[in-house]
């Protein structure tokens, strides 16, 4: 039975009803994410315990405690991971069945006359549709604090390591902090360095991997669309077109290498030129236009009819309106001018 001020129409109850599992979470979460960090430490001891091993300044058994922490904390790390995944998901199924139930009482107790006048195809989308979309949202929603609690955890370490062995001069950002401050650290690091920087540009590696499958499904999609090719086609000419300039950029950094002093103050090389162009200019101004295009072209009231169309009521519409043609415009505007440094040339 559900509790007499459990209110079904806010989100935050089924957090609420669930607080257990998202203790569980919790902690679970963060031992993964600490131990995250713990696998690169436990690599650069054993690194300089082999180190001191080979020399003699050490013996054997210091390695084999070593080794045998680092197995138990791995291991530790992974049944976090687990169990953290399986309880998101047990928290995604325990609100999906708490909202389908809510929503069966509620039909039940309708009339025919209410049940045909709201339509079959209302009642299944509303019991289907979108109860699992709302359940999926609340789903990402958790697992991407955790997401976000790496990367923040990683800024710490990062900068305050490259300040503390490079000073002001390593504060940079983009592919001058990945490619030449980093490398500065782990050089820094000793032989230590040398496992960790194998390991964070491994690891680099997979995520720009990964992230180029889904780049590329668009690209690959569109032309599909465009040029009525074969799939494998299209993969194979854009994946022709991506080696080919990365092989460009990659000779940005010895034989195609120059340096261009960019709009916002700073100077880059070929890689730095083409992040200036995709990250500080194209990004906010397509945003730019988009906001306008939403604004003035198409117009706020096509958005809320969307949303109203299932019968639904958007209570913040007039504030919608007034924050996608006037406030969201404006912000965008001064984002870009920021972002490319037109605002120094132009104040």
């Amino acid at each position: 039975m559900e509790k007499k001020n459990f209110r079904p129409d806010k989100i935050m109850m089924y957090f609420r009803a669930e607080w257990k599992v998202l203790a569980l979470i919790t902690v679970s979460g963060l031992i993964y994410n600490l131990g995250l960090m713990a696998g690169p430490w436990f690599e650069g001891k054993m690194a300089g315990c082999l180190m001191q091993i080979l020399t003699g300044t050490e013996r054997f058994p210091a390695m084999l405690r070593l080794a045998s922490a680092y197995v138990i904390v791995i291991g530790t790390v992974q049944l976090a991971r687990y169990i953290k995944r399986f309880y998101v998901r047990r928290f995604a199924n325990n609100v999906n069945r708490r909202m389908k139930r809510i929503l069966y009482r509620t039909l039940i107790h309708k009339s025919r006359v209410e049940l045909e006048k709201e339509g079959a195809g209302n009642v299944i989308t509303k019991a289907i549709s979108d109860v699992d979309d709302c359940v999926e949202g609340m789903r990402k929603f958790t697992t991407e604090i955790f997401d976000t609690g790496v990367a923040l955890l990683s800024g710490m370490m990062i900068i305050p390591a490259v300040f503390v062995f490079l000073g002001r001069d390593g504060m940079a950002s983009g592919p001058s902090l990945t490619f030449i401050s980093l490398p500065k650290v782990f050089q820094a690091m000793g032989s230590a360095g040398h496992i960790v920087g194998l390991a964070f540009f491994l690891m680099l590696g997979f995520a720009a991997l990964t992230s180029c499958v889904s780049v590329m499904e668009t690209l690959v999609a569109n032309c599909m669309e465009l040029y009525h090719k074969p799939r494998k086609k299209m993969c194979g000419a854009v994946g022709i077109y991506s080696l080919i300039t990365a092989v460009v950029i990659c000779l940005g950094y010895n034989k195609l290498y120059f340096e261009l002093k960019l709009p916002n103050g700073s100077v880059g090389q070929l890689l730095d030129v083409m992040d200036y162009i995709s990250n500080s200019f194209l990004m906010p101004f397509i945003s730019l236009l988009t906001s306008i295009l939403i604004g003035w072209v198409i117009g706020p009231d096509w958005i809320i009819g969307e949303v109203e169309r299932n019968g639904e009521h958007f209570k913040r519409a007039g504030l919608y309106r007034f924050m996608i043609r006037y406030v969201v415009p404006l912000v965008m505007l001064i984002l870009f001018l920021v972002s490319t440094g037109f605002v120094d040339l132009i104040f």
